[in-house]
């Protein structure tokens, strides 16, 4: 069933930090930022950065099952908030799409949001050259096509298949090189 995305969430924006994002090894606060985001969207909580607590922060913090789309520039991709996350907010180079509709789940809508297909619709929304930009409005107007709610869980799980052999595939090309190198030292020393 389609749906826009204003109608089963609520999209807002990171914080906008003015200048530079102040860091703080002793802060409160972890702070995602682009250089955060994996390939696949993954976030690792050990390179985020920390920034002290400052009037307001409650209102941009991150909650379990937020999906972060980065708005700018060519790689669009959505990350999903895990459940055991730090206290954190996302800079305002992230749209927060936080979920309303309990029938929807979030896994299956980051999912959708990186599906080739959807990226390249999100691209379509985009303005400007040199710096592409999706707005909040333009996202938030994005239709999803959604389906039940046991076809979403079946994708979610294939999802996760898939990341986890693709991790396999990975750690195979690197033990392959290592032991193609160690052989090669073996032969040259």
């Amino acid at each position: 069933m389609p749906k826009i995305i204003s109608d089963i969430a609520t999209v807002t924006v990171g914080y906008s930090f003015r200048g530079k994002v102040p860091l703080s090894e002793e802060g409160g606060l972890s702070v995602v930022q682009m250089k955060n985001i994996g390939v696949q969207g993954e976030i690792p909580t050990d390179r985020l950065d920390r920034i002290a607590l400052f009037p307001q922060y409650e209102k941009y913090l991150l909650h379990p099952n937020d999906i972060l789309l980065i708005s700018r520039g060519a790689r669009n991709t959505a990350s999903l908030i895990p459940n055991d996350f730090p206290l954190a907010i996302a800079v305002s180079y992230f749209i927060v799409i936080r979920i309303r509709d309990n029938a929807i789940l979030p896994e299956f809508l980051m999912i959708y949001l990186n599906h080739p297909k959807t990226q390249g619709r999100i691209r379509e929304l985009a303005r400007g050259t040199a710096m592409p930009m999706v707005s909040i409005s333009e996202l938030a107007g994005l239709t999803v096509d959604i389906p039940s709610f046991e076809r979403q869980q079946l994708l979610v799980k294939l999802d996760h298949a898939h990341r986890y052999a693709e991790r396999l595939e990975t750690e195979i090309q690197t033990k392959r090189r290592i032991m193609i190198e160690h052989e090669m030292e073996r032969f040259i020393y």
